[in-house]
């Protein structure tokens, strides 16, 4: 059945399909599903939905009861998003598998031994492929841990939260936490590659994309304009002399760890004789905490204000003064469970792990974290096979993910967990 979904004044209606879940006839063999959602590509430039039907039938045949929910906001020409949520059992209390099934780029299919799309199978006990260990190994791993899990689970409900565009600012979680309060959880695992530790927090990110101005004119007489590169490493150099401070922000969750800003991309100029009137900065930013994105973002207006006050009070004409207008591209939440969190506790009692662990990359866990669920990061695989060619993850780690998130479900059976009940998420999805 297919049926509109209001969403209230000034947001667009948005379709909701729900299909029952049939009576339990089968559970799910991990290998084989990451076989088959790895040859479909959904690279973030694509639409997600063939990868999700592909996924949808098997997760139907196991005996989950699927909702899809369309996308809020997805790129012009890329086709189609969804976002599924699939819930196993009828108990009050729920635990959320949080995944994407969207993948970075393939980029050079020569730098591939192996199908990108993993064609050739198992190969030396590894699933080659775009997305293998980044990260529907890991979606295929969720299921098949889900669906062999018994069917009385001590008032407990199994939800599958599968995502689209995490790869380009994590739209898909922030439209699934606007449309779908996850009530009445226990906790999320977002199951990134992490060789199977528990990472209790994360840095948050942004892009910034900075436009500076200027003025053209001959190469051979540069006094009579305004050269925007020149602008560009006035910014950049007064960024760097100013954020001393900034850097030196420390959290424990994140030991030493300090914020970071990386000028990642710089663009300008339309020949060899003509001084440039537009430039553009590229900065990524990495901070610990929310605050540390919005202070720097605060920082950078009051250097570009200030640069433009200094040309003002030299006497320079409006036309030549310091100009530049930021945008912010990707907007990619921090995650932070303390340690003394319920539910931090109970993955690492259930683990053995001692030392709280963090990574330095985003997970959809920012955004649930930021909605108010208790989170972390666990999954099958090594993060440093992400992003690369020749991507894989072994059958023997799809194999011990699939017993280890099967352990992490008794163990929440039987602990007396809080819940807790979402926001939602009522940011922007896409930073505007």
């Amino acid at each position: 059945m297919a049926f509109v979904l209001s969403t209230g004044l000034n947001r667009p209606a948005l379709r909701r399909e729900r299909l029952c879940g049939k009576e339990r006839t089968m559970s799910i063999d991990a290998i084989d599903l990451a076989r088959r959602l790895v040859a479909i590509p959904s690279e973030s430039s694509q639409s997600n939905v063939p990868v999700l039907d592909e996924l949808s039938g098997t997760l139907e045949s196991a005996g989950f009861t699927l909702t899809r929910y369309d996308q809020r906001v997805f790129d012009a020409g890329s086709g189609p998003k969804a976002n599924l949520v699939a819930e196993r059992g009828s108990g009050r209390r729920r635990l959320v598998f949080s995944g994407h099934v969207d993948t970075v780029p393939v980029g050079d299919p020569d730098l591939w031994d192996q199908d990108p799309y993993g064609g050739d199978g198992i190969v030396d006990g590894k699933l080659h492929g775009r997305g293998s260990v980044d990260m529907k190994g890991q979606v295929a791993a969720m299921a098949a841990a889900c669906s062999l899990a018994e069917a009385e689970l001590d008032d407990l409900t199994l939800v599958l939260a599968i995502t689209a565009d995490e790869e380009t600012g994590h739209q898909g979680i922030k439209s699934l936490t606007a449309d779908h309060v996850f009530e009445d959880a226990v906790g999320a695992v977002v199951g990134e590659p992490t060789i199977l530790d528990v990472l209790h927090a994360h840095k948050g990110a942004q892009t910034l994309s900075v436009d500076l101005h200027g003025v053209n004119c001959h190469s051979s007489q540069p006094g009579l304009g305004v050269n925007a590169i020149d602008q560009a490493i006035r910014l950049v150099n007064t960024l760097e002399s100013r954020m001393a401070d900034w850097r030196a922000f420390r959290h424990p969750a994140f030991r030493e760890e300090g914020p970071t800003f990386s000028v990642v991309k710089i663009g300008g100029g339309v020949a060899h004789n003509v001084v440039p009137d537009h430039c553009n900065v590229r900065i990524n930013v990495r901070g610990l905490l929310w605050g540390n994105l919005e202070s720097f973002r605060s920082e950078l207006g009051q250097v570009i204000g200030e640069l433009r006050a200094r040309d003002e009070a030299e006497g320079m004409a409006e036309e030549r003064r310091f100009a530049a207008d930021v945008t912010t591209l990707i907007m990619a939440p921090p995650m932070l469970t303390p340690t003394d969190d319920p539910w931090y506790r109970a993955m690492a009692s259930h683990t053995g792990q001692e030392q709280p662990l963090f990574a330095r990359y985003g997970t959809d866990g920012g955004v649930l974290s930021q909605v108010g669920m208790p989170c972390v990061v666990r999954g099958p695989g090594d993060i440093r096979r992400a992003h690369t060619p020749n991507e894989f993850i072994t059958v023997e780690e799809l194999r011990d993910g699939v017993l280890r998130y099967s352990g992490l479900i008794q163990h929440v059976a039987g602990a007396n967990l809080p819940t807790v009940t979402t926001r939602l998420w009522d940011r922007p999805i896409r930073p505007v």
